[in-house]
């Protein structure tokens, strides 16, 4: 057993020096940006995109709304509503 406790010495060492390496690399500055500052979503559960570059996005209250091609517009075309089946009755908090 004696042999191998060099050889754990120098894995432990090589290890701490390719940490200390990637903690010292700066990161990339990152900013978020709202895509759709006119469009007012109420509690958005889901965003995807098409092949085709359509937007839709899932609500909590029961909407799948397609987003507008330009991203300064406000009004969403409804697709899907079931909003009316009262999701909300008995503790439940719409689509989870």
């Amino acid at each position: 057993m004696k042999p191998l406790v060099p050889f754990t010495r120098l894995v432990s060492a090589l290890c701490a020096l390719a940490f200390v390496g990637t903690v010292s690399a700066e990161l990339p500055q990152l900013k978020l940006v709202n895509a759709y500052p006119n469009l007012k979503l109420q509690r958005p559960l889901w965003l995807e995109q098409l092949p085709d570059g359509r937007m839709f996005v899932l609500e909590q209250r029961g909407t799948i709304l397609e987003l507008p091609k330009n991203a300064k517009g406000d009004q969403a075309k409804v697709l899907f509503d079931i909003s009316g089946r009262n999701p909300y009755v008995k503790d439940e908090e719409g689509l989870l």
